[in-house]
């Protein structure tokens, strides 16, 4: 059993075959999602390879951060509370809440690797 940490691709080809049929979290992204897809595409014409999940952070993050400057007349003061009344949001991790402490929680996949590939078994929603 991990974390999310399998979807870096050098910890998986550092594990080889030690991998296979290990059972991980990880905030889950819809590889179906048409805003997933368009950022999946522009990142790779971008960048020459595949968005790491780092990165599914950094825009879902920026975004709220954006937001909550944006409702906050572009000001830091007080930003915290900007960033508590966003609540929730949809991005790259689906829907989003964010609690009255300022915890993010995003749906969660439980996934296996299988024959070298990541396998979700089941999503838990937000």
């Amino acid at each position: 059993l991990t974390n999310t940490i399998m979807f870096v691709r050098n910890f998986r080809d550092a594990a080889g075959n030690a991998a296979e049929g290990v059972y991980f979290t990880h905030p889950y992204s819809d590889g179906n999602d048409a805003n997933v897809k368009n950022f999946i595409s522009k990142y790779k014409d971008e960048y020459n390879f595949a968005a790491p999940m780092q990165s599914y952070y950094a825009w879902d993050y920026t975004h709220v951060l954006v937001n909550a400057l944006k409702n906050n007349k572009w000001k830091v003061d007080n930003l915290e509370n900007s960033i508590l009344k966003i609540k929730e949001f949809n991005g790259l991790f689906g829907k989003t809440v964010i609690n009255k402490d300022g915890d993010f929680f995003t749906s969660i996949g439980i996934s296996v690797m299988e024959n070298g590939d990541i396998k979700t078994l089941k999503v838990i929603n937000s």
